[in-house]
């Protein structure tokens, strides 16, 4: 069906009409010509970026200076430990009038004695509405509150932060002392968990398990100056504790750039509370690395992802278990038609 406009649309005219308003606000003209001008790159370097793609480096770095020394990482003070590494994944379902339903996945690499276990838990399928988020609150222990059932993005980070700790709590047990692996920084998501916190279970197995969150990448701008210090064949590391503590929050532990192989590139550590070199020394004896990232959260991560088998029987079991299966539309699509 064709939809005629009672008048054709002239961008040109439409676009130098906008841009004469602007001209005649106070506001807009400051705010274009002289806060947000494209002209103030002038002098700066850049690289092009793609959202969907993840996080881009230059090749050489900013090349920006800093007044930071990195430390080398002196490898002959560490020693083989058991490790565990960790990680998860978590995906939308259907949604109900008043919640939602999730399927969470988690995965597991585990090195113990020198021999190598992979685990699994799920996939399992969670509902998450109006009717049972106090119950859910009463089993856990903690205050959620109801973002969790409006909000899908809280929603699956709590369903992740659930089987994590499951895990964690499981295999830190099963591996007695060592090193526990976390794909991102220790930190507490925006909702309290009780004893399933991560907090929690730092604090709990401390003096048995060394913590490290493992990060391949950050949204934090200021610290992307930092990687000018790492383009050498050295293994090393800096501490940026204070600058993370007062950007963010719900942080715990100490905070690190490191490079972990010769060849690699810098990735985020957070360590809790245990010494940096030793910490990371352990490390390097103790898993093998891939372009400087631990194999064993690159296992962890291979395990936790769904395969289109798991999603299509999840959603079978929900179909078969709902009163009735409605007919969807997607809105995007029927606004805008071709659009994209």
């Amino acid at each position: 069906m064709l939809i005629k406009l009672a008048k054709q649309i002239n961008l040109s005219n439409t676009t130098k009409d906008l841009y004469e308003y602007f001209d005649e606000s106070l506001l807009f003209n400051s705010l274009l010509n002289d806060v947000l001008d494209i002209s103030k790159i002038k002098g700066k370097q850049i690289i092009f970026t793609d959202d969907s793609k993840g996080e881009f480096r230059p090749i050489e770095g900013w090349g920006t200076p800093v007044a930071v020394e990195a430390k080398e990482i002196d490898i002959s003070k560490g020693k083989a430990q058991n490790l565990v590494a960790i990680d998860s994944s978590s995906i939308s379902i259907a949604e109900t009038e008043e919640g939602g339903i999730y399927a969470v996945k988690g995965g597991a690499y585990i090195i113990k004695n020198g021999e190598t276990t992979l685990r699994k838990l799920g996939p399992i399928a969670v509902y998450i509405g109006l009717s049972n988020i106090k119950s859910i609150e009463s089993i856990v222990g903690g205050r959620l509150g109801y973002g969790i059932v409006i909000d899908k993005q809280m929603a699956l980070k709590f369903v992740r932060n659930i089987i994590e700790s499951m895990l964690l709590k499981m295999l830190i047990n099963e591996i007695g002392e060592g090193i526990a692996l976390i794909d991102g920084s220790l930190k507490d998501p925006p909702f309290f968990l009780g004893r399933l916190s991560l907090a929690y279970i730092m604090e709990k197995y401390k003096d048995k398990i060394n913590f490290i969150g493992i990060s391949k990448g950050t949204s934090i701008k200021a610290l992307k100056a930092f990687y000018s210090l790492f383009f050498d064949e050295k293994r090393k590391f800096i501490d940026i504790t204070d600058l993370v503590y007062s950007i963010t929050k719900n942080e715990f532990g100490r905070k690190y750039l490191v490079k972990l192989d010769e060849t690699s590139v810098a990735l985020r550590a957070d360590i809790y509370y245990n010494d940096p070199n030793e910490s990371f020394a352990n490390l390097i004896k103790s898993d093998k690395l891939v372009k400087g990232y631990p194999e064993s959260l690159i296992g962890a991560h291979l395990l936790s992802l769904f395969v289109s088998s798991e999603v299509q029987g999840i959603k079978a079991l929900v179909a078969h278990n709902a009163s009735k299966v409605l007919y969807e539309e997607n809105m995007r699509k029927f606004l805008l038609g071709y659009i994209r």
